[in-house]
């Protein structure tokens, strides 16, 4: 599922999905400004946030290797990624399986 105001910013599927250890996340802006890229589960919870700053205009790749925000490995199952800017909101689905 994707979620977006502004088709100029981009969040790829994560690859490889489903995942066992890592995984890359690539997302793309147009424009500078302030992004949050979070990992959620299920229940809507925030289980990691891997980027949370002011970006210039480019593409970022981003791994994630399957811990939340206090190193903790999380269980296999699937996942949220949701990418949130300025003006525009992209989320989409990755599964874990360890």
């Amino acid at each position: 599922m994707v979620i977006t105001s502004n088709p100029s910013y981009t969040l790829a599927q994560n690859y490889p999905n489903p995942f066992n250890s890592q995984t890359e996340i690539e997302f793309q802006l147009s424009k500078a400004g302030h992004v949050k890229l979070s990992i959620y589960d299920v229940q809507g919870r925030v289980i990691k946030t891997l980027v949370e700053d002011h970006k210039i205009a480019g593409r970022y790749d981003i791994v994630w290797d399957g811990d939340n925000d206090i190193g903790v490995a999380v269980a296999s199952g699937a996942y949220v990624m949701r990418l949130i800017g300025d003006d525009f909101v992209a989320m989409k689905k990755m599964i874990l399986l360890r």
